[in-house]
């Protein structure tokens, strides 16, 4: 199987690779110098490149991190939320559909503060956001399948690493028995998604029970 990973350079896809190459996956990885989500006649140059193969699935990766609250947000920081993790995919899906196989899937990641809210309402938002993207992908393409896995906090991750230790006890402290999600366990619910065609239309929660 071979996947399209989106956002290649990100902790997670790096993170993720060697696990699902053990399972006989082949992750592409797409960085942000070969592929400007954000633009669509980057995308549209991407996309009709002749070296580019036919992949199984997509899997987004990309992403911003929440960084500002309501009162320090601009109307630039929420554009470019909402233009990484909403139109940059479903311009992607625009264009990629050719090279996709027709029984294939997508994948996003989404996070908790879909449900829980964030500091940072654009962020919050545009996670949101990908339950009405994936079950209007799922009417549009029906022969494919469309699901998104809603993130806790990540150990080691860049979010992890900016928090202050009294803030990352307080995390901890709403997750099961203090257990942060590991990317090991990220990256065998992937597996999961790829492989059970079962799936469809889901956002399946890793989050450790988070209250």
């Amino acid at each position: 199987m071979k996947v399209l990973v989106i956002g290649g350079d990100s902790f997670i896809a790096k993170g993720i690779e060697s696990y699902l190459s053990a399972q006989g996956i082949t992750l592409v990885r797409i960085n942000r110098v070969e592929l400007d989500i954000t633009d669509e006649l980057n995308i549209i140059q991407f996309c009709n490149s002749q070296d580019l193969p036919k992949f199984d699935a997509v899997l987004f990766a990309q992403g911003i991190n929440p960084s500002l609250n309501t009162k320090e947000t601009t109307i630039e920081h929420l554009s470019n939320m909402l233009a990484v993790n909403i139109s940059g995919p479903v311009l992607l899906l625009k264009h990629i559909i050719p090279r996709l196989n027709p029984e294939g899937n997508v994948i996003f990641f989404s996070s908790i503060a879909a449900e829980k809210g964030s500091y940072d309402p654009g962020y919050a938002a545009s996670k949101a956001a990908i339950q009405g993207l994936i079950n209007s992908f799922a009417n549009e393409f029906q022969s494919m399948r469309f699901n998104a896995i809603a993130l806790g906090l990540v150990e080691n991750s860049p979010v992890f690493n900016k928090m202050t230790p009294d803030f990352l006890q307080k995390h901890r402290d709403r997750m099961h028995q203090g257990n942060l999600i590991q990317l090991d366990h990220i990256a065998s619910i992937v597996n999961v998604v790829l492989t059970n065609e079962n799936l469809n239309r889901s956002i399946i929660p890793l989050t450790s029970g988070f209250r």
